[in-house]
């Protein structure tokens, strides 16, 4: 028997939502901003179908609230209200939220978000991640036998890491040069890509650790010496600058302050750096970590000396006579 007099209005509502996360290493993807359109009719009524006692969906919940994917893949069940429903096929789609946009126009959406139903009219669909992408994108899911029950998910991008920079003084590694006694300032840069989500920091940790071939270098000359690790930064914010002074202070803190005291043995390391620069390894090995709240990157470089400053120094002198007699 056809419903008589009953005014429709659409509402949007919050939903609670069902996702089931396929962890797959990489992904940035983040589905959030979930909600169900439905259509109300008067308490304790269904809604008749074209076929009499058919009984039709009123609405589909579908989604989560911020749902972090760690992988580029997740799974969206959807479920009809109610749940008796004859007809329970539903359609998806994904669209950019504005295509107009200046990142999206020209842009299919299919080439960076996939939504692919279990089977046809399935509730459950595979939402894929492609590629990075700049707008949002708007997943949806229809009812068939009703389009106006239907529900909808944003999903986001999670800006991420695709490269990083360390400089000394301007110059970047591994083509900057290190100067014994000099000082140097230390910069960092990274690339990120597009997003819907920015990263609001990205710290970086940058530690500058003696190679084999110095510590053999060296010790081939005088034994004896302690290498140490030196941290230029620790969770510094990316976007300043850290101060590398290679004085005697940063000698003693490598090289170990009872030993590196004797000339003799800063003639050892000043001509085992000089040696080792000559090296694929070079003198240091300078590792940057690059963390932020999406994603991290390290990088690692063969750092070597300028060897104009590592001139071996005078360190006792004799004169021929102790005395002269006229």
């Amino acid at each position: 028997m056809p419903l008589q007099n009953k005014k429709k209005k659409s509402v949007i509502i919050a939903v609670s939502v069902i996702t089931a996360l396929a962890l797959i290493a990489g992904g940035s993807l983040v589905i959030t901003s979930c909600s169900k359109t439905r259509d109300e009719t008067p308490e304790n009524s269904n809604f008749i179908s074209g076929t009499e006692n058919g009984i039709m969906p009123m609405s589909v919940d579908v989604g989560t609230f911020a749902a972090t994917v760690d992988g580029n893949t997740t799974t969206l069940t959807a479920a009809i209200n109610p749940s008796n429903s004859d007809n329970k096929k539903v359609d998806w789609a994904a669209a950019w939220v504005n295509p107009s946009s200046a990142w999206a126009t020209g842009k299919n959406v299919s080439g960076y978000v996939t939504v692919t139903p279990a089977s046809d009219g399935a509730l459950t669909a595979t939402v894929k991640c492609l590629a990075a992408f700049g707008e949002k994108v708007k997943i949806t899911v229809v009812s068939r036998e009703n389009p106006d029950a239907k529900a909808e998910c944003t999903a986001d991008y999670r800006a991420k890491i695709l490269d990083a920079v360390v400089k000394s003084n301007g110059t970047a590694f591994p083509s900057a040069l290190l100067s014994f006694n000099g000082t140097h300032t230390i910069s960092f840069g990274t690339t990120m890509s597009v997003g819907t989500i920015t990263d609001p920091y990205i710290g970086v940790m940058t530690t500058l650790s003696v190679t084999n071939s110095a510590k053999n270098a060296i010790n081939a000359i005088a034994t004896g010496a302690s290498f140490n690790n030196y941290a230029i930064s620790s969770d510094r914010d990316a976007t300043t600058t850290a101060e590398l002074n290679m004085d005697s202070s940063w000698a003693t803190a490598v090289f170990s302050s009872s030993w590196i005291m004797y000339g003799a043995n800063q003639n050892a390391v000043r001509q085992g750096l000089k040696t080792a620069s000559a090296t694929t390894e070079g003198c240091f090995t300078l590792t940057a970590v690059f963390t932020g709240s999406h994603s991290t990157m390290t990088k690692t470089y063969a750092v070597k000396m300028n060897t104009a400053s590592l001139t071996v120094i005078p360190v006792s002198m004799t004169l021929n006579e102790t005395g002269i007699q006229f």
